[in-house]
């Protein structure tokens, strides 16, 4: 997967910083275990907050957290996913 082919906007929301995952995680969805391949930081217009999306190898959002900034996203994903502060690619 690379980082560069994520899309423009996921669920609407518009992208501002992506990274791959340093550790392995997954997401339930279904009764089945779908991996997750990477992480995007989206803003939806209407909101003032940002979302920590986690997505599947098709680009699909399979879990989200909601954080108050865009470095507290950035930090949680570090503790989820081992994605460190320089591995974000941002797209502002």
């Amino acid at each position: 997967m690379k980082i560069d082919e994520c899309p423009d906007t996921l669920d609407g929301a518009t992208v501002l910083s992506a990274g791959l995952p340093r550790e392995n995680g997954c997401s339930l969805i279904d009764g089945q275990e779908v991996p997750i391949v990477a992480y995007a930081i989206a803003k939806y217009d209407t909101e003032d907050g940002y979302y920590l999306f986690a997505l599947s190898e098709s680009w699909t959002v399979i879990g989200d957290t909601y954080w108050p900034s865009l470095d507290e996203a950035k930090r949680q994903g570090e503790y989820e996913a081992g994605i460190l502060l320089d591995d974000w690619k941002d797209r502002r």
